[in-house]
C-alpha cells in the first residue's frame, strides 16, 4: 500500500521546496497507477471560533467563522442584539488538496473553505451570546452553533487607576474640546500596553493629536525610553511616561490627549474606556526547559499578571450655535482669530498674475480653520480668483494659505480688507476678523496690433503696389547639381548615432528596468526573510552607538542594549521584538539548532539588562563596553546557528 498526501504547510522557502517536491512525486505515481477516482467535499458547513471565552469588559474579541465546502461565501448579516459592536477585519479562502493511493488506486480530495474574520466588542457585562449566523454559498445556507462568553466587568484597584479629563463639561458645535488620558500604577509594567477607548472611534466628533507624538514616533524624533506606544485597535497611540500624584499617592504614570471637535449637538455620555497591560507582582527561579528542575545558574525571572484597569466616564454637552445674527460666511470658525493679508507685488498690470498670502490664527487649534471661498467675496470682485484653493500649511496656531489673484482693470487703487466672521463663545455673538487693505497701484494694458508687430505707424491703406526684384532668389539661383543629396530611411537612421541612440536606447533601458523590477521583487517577496537578513547588521549599528556611551551613563546603555536586542530577535524570529522575553525566544531558537549554551549566555545577558534598567544596578560590574562585547559574541553564536 502506498499513500501520497498534499496539504498546505509552510509559507517559507523550505516549505514551498517540499511541497513542489511532492507535486512532482504525486504526478509521477499517476502515470503508473490506475484507475484514477476524484472526489471533492462540497456540502457547506460553517462554525464560529472565538479566541477566547472570557473577556474584561471594554475588551474586544476575535471571532473567526470558518467556512467547508465553498471558498466564496457571501458576506452574512450579524446581529448581536445590542450585546456587541462588530467590525468586519477581511477574509481568506482556505483550501487545500490532498492525493492517496491505495492498492493502485488513487484518490483526489479537494476540499474547499473560507475564513471571515470579525472583531467583536461587548458593550455591557455578564454571560452573552454569539447568534447563530446564517451563511450562504453555492446555492447552499448553513448556520453557525450560538457560542457563550463570559464578560466581566474591570474593578479599580488601589495600584492601578485610569482618568479621563475634558477641559469642558460644555462645548458649541466646532469648539475644540481637550481630553487627558492618564494611567497611574505603582507596578512595573512589561509586555504591550493596550488601551480601549470606544470615544476615539466616535464618528460624532473630528479627534487630532495636538502634540503629534505619533508622527515623531514614526520618524525617530522622540526618546523612546521616556514614551511607550499603546495599542488601540489597529493603530497605535504614543504616551509619555513620567511621575505623577493622585489623592496624595505617588504613580508611574503614562499620558497622552487629544482634541474632540463636536460635529452636531447634543448631550453626549461616553462609554468606559479601558487600560489592558501585564504588571510584575513578583519573582520566582527560573526552569530549565531541557534538563528539567531550576536553572542552574539561579536565574529568576518575573511573574507576570494581567490587569484591566476602568476609567471614569465623562460627559459632554454640545450647544448648537445660534442662528440668530449669523453671518452669510461663516465657515464655521469658533473663537476670536486674526487674518493678515500679504501680496507679492504692490505695482503690477491688469492681468498680471501676482500672489496673496493669507494668514489666520485661531485661538487653540488651526487644523480645522476652513476659508470662505474668495472668488464669492463682494469685496473681491474687482479682482480675478480661481474657484479651487490650496491647502493651508500649519505652523503653531497660524494657518497660511496662498492664493493666485488678477487685477480685472485698473481703477483699483487699494486691495481691500478680508473678513473672516467667527463665533465669539466668551461672548456668546458673531464678529468677524478684518485685515488691513492694502495700497496697489495697477497699470493699464496696451493692446498690441500686427501693424505694431511689424513696426509701422499710421493707420491709412498701403500705398505701394508690387514690384519685381532682380536679386534675391531668383538672383541667386543656378542648377541642380548644388542639391545635396539627403535620403532618408533605415539605413540613413543607423548611419547617424543620433538616429541610433534613439532606435537602441529604449530597449535597453526597458530591459534595465526590468531587471532592477525583478530584482527589487524578488528582495522584497518575503518580508520577514528581508528583516531576518538585515538584523545582525542593525544590531551592530546599535552597538557601536551603544558602546560610546560613557561608563557614568551605564545604566542608560544597558537599556538600549535591552532594546537593541530585543529588536534583533524579534526580526529574527518574526516576532513584535519591542516587549520579548527569554521565555519567548528560546523555544524557536532552541527549535532551529541554537545550543543549550548560547541560550544560557543570553538568558544572562537579558537578566542583566533588565537588572541595570529597572534596579539602577550595573550588570555584574562590568562597562558598557563589555556588556557589548558579550552580546555581539553571543549574536554571532545565533547567526551561526540559524545560516542556513
Amino acid at each position: 500500500m502506498m499513500r501520497v498526501e498534499l496539504r498546505p504547510g509552510c509559507t517559507d522557502s523550505s516549505g514551498r521546496r517540499l511541497d513542489r517536491v511532492r507535486l512532482w512525486l504525486a504526478a509521477m505515481l499517476c502515470l503508473t497507477v490506475s484507475p484514477v477516482c476524484l472526489s471533492a467535499a462540497d456540502t457547506l458547513k460553517a462554525h464560529t471560533v472565538v479566541e477566547k471565552n472570557e473577556l474584561y469588559l471594554g475588551e474586544s474579541l476575535r471571532v473567526d467563522i470558518r467556512v467547508d465546502g465553498h471558498d466564496e461565501p457571501e458576506d452574512p448579516t450579524i446581529d448581536t442584539g445590542g450585546m456587541f459592536s462588530v467590525r468586519h477585519l477581511g477574509g481568506s479562502k482556505n483550501n487545500s488538496t490532498s492525493i492517496s493511493i491505495i492498492n493502485n488506486q488513487m484518490t483526489r480530495v479537494v476540499q474547499r473553505g473560507y475564513v471571515l474574520s470579525y472583531r467583536f466588542t461587548p458593550k455591557k457585562s455578564g454571560v452573552l451570546v454569539i447568534p447563530a449566523i446564517t451563511v450562504k454559498g453555492g446555492g447552499e445556507s448553513t448556520r453557525t452553533q450560538p457560542v457563550t462568553v463570559r464578560v466581566i466587568r474591570p474593578q479599580e484597584g488601589s495600584d492601578h487607576k485610569l482618568r479621563f479629563v475634558l477641559s469642558s463639561k460644555t462645548c458649541f458645535v466646532g469648539q475644540p474640546v481637550q481630553l487627558d488620558v492618564t494611567l497611574y500604577s505603582t507596578k512595573r509594567m512589561e509586555g504591550e500596553v493596550q488601551v480601549l477607548l470606544p470615544l476615539l472611534t466616535d464618528k460624532r466628533f473630528s479627534i487630532m493629536d495636538p502634540d503629534q507624538l505619533v508622527e515623531k514616533w514614526n520618524q525617530g524624533k522622540i526618546d523612546r525610553r521616556k514614551h511607550v506606544g499603546l495599542k488601540h485597535e489597529d493603530s497605535y497611540i504614543v504616551g509619555a511616561r513620567s511621575l505623577g500624584q493622585l489623592g496624595g499617592k505617588d504613580y508611574a504614570t503614562i499620558h497622552f490627549r487629544r482634541v474632540l471637535i463636536p460635529k452636531q449637538a447634543g448631550v453626549f455620555n461616553f462609554s468606559q474606556g479601558t487600560f489592558v497591560c501585564h504588571v510584575v507582582v513578583g519573582y520566582r527561579r527560573k526552569r530549565d526547559p531541557f534538563f528539567g528542575g531550576y536553572d542552574m545558574f539561579g536565574s529568576k525571572e518575573a511573574i507576570r499578571r494581567k490587569v484591566v484597569v476602568p476609567g471614569n466616564t465623562p460627559s459632554l454637552q454640545v450647544l448648537p450655535l445660534p442662528e440668530k445674527g449669523k453671518p452669510a460666511g461663516f465657515s464655521g470658525l469658533i473663537g476670536v482669530h486674526r487674518v493678515d493679508t500679504e501680496l507679492s507685488n504692490t505695482t503690477f498690470s491688469v492681468g498680471e498674475p501676482i500672489n496673496l498670502t493669507l494668514r489666520v490664527t485661531a485661538p487653540v487649534y488651526v487644523n480645522e480653520v476652513r476659508l470662505p471661498p474668495l472668488h464669492q467675496m463682494p469685496a473681491l470682485k474687482d479682482f480675478k480668483i480661481p474657484e479651487e484653493m490650496a491647502a493651508g500649511k500649519i505652523e503653531g496656531k497660524t494657518i497660511t494659505f496662498t492664493q493666485s489673484i488678477r487685477a480685472r482693470h485698473d481703477s483699483v487703487k487699494a486691495f481691500p480688507a478680508i473678513e473672516l466672521p467667527y463665533f465669539d463663545v466668551s461672548k456668546g455673538v458673531y464678529s468677524a476678523a478684518r485685515s488691513k487693505p492694502i495700497p496697489i497701484q495697477i497699470k493699464a494694458t496696451h493692446m498690441v496690433t500686427a501693424r505694431d508687430a511689424e513696426g509701422r505707424s499710421g493707420t491709412g491703406p498701403a500705398t505701394h503696389g508690387l514690384e519685381s526684384w532682380a536679386e534675391g532668389i531668383a538672383h541667386n539661383y543656378v542648377d541642380l547639381s548644388v542639391l545635396e543629396n539627403q535620403a532618408v530611411g533605415p539605413r540613413a537612421w543607423l548611419g547617424s548615432s543620433f538616429w541610433s541612440a534613439v532606435v537602441i536606447l529604449p530597449p535597453l533601458l526597458y530591459l534595465v528596468l526590468l531587471l532592477t523590477t525583478v530584482a527589487v521583487r524578488r528582495r522584497n517577496a518575503n518580508p520577514a526573510a528581508l528583516r531576518s537578513r538585515k538584523a545582525f547588521g542593525e544590531l551592530a549599528r546599535q552597538l557601536k552607538k551603544v558602546a560610546r556611551v560613557r561608563e557614568t551613563n551605564a545604566a542608560s546603555a544597558h537599556s538600549d542594549l535591552l532594546l537593541a536586542l530585543r529588536t534583533y530577535l524579534g526580526s529574527k524570529l518574526d516576532l513584535p521584538g519591542g516587549a520579548l522575553t527569554v521565555g519567548d525566544v528560546r523555544g524557536p531558537l532552541a527549535e532551529r539548532g541554537v545550543s543549550s549554551g548560547t541560550l544560557m549566555a543570553l538568558a544572562e545577558l537579558f537578566d542583566e539588562c533588565e537588572a541595570s534598567r529597572y534596579a539602577g544596578q550595573a550588570a555584574g560590574g562590568q562597562s558598557a563596553t563589555e556588556l557589548v562585547d558579550r552580546v555581539r559574541r553571543v549574536a554571532d553564536q545565533i547567526e551561526r546557528s540559524l545560516r542556513p
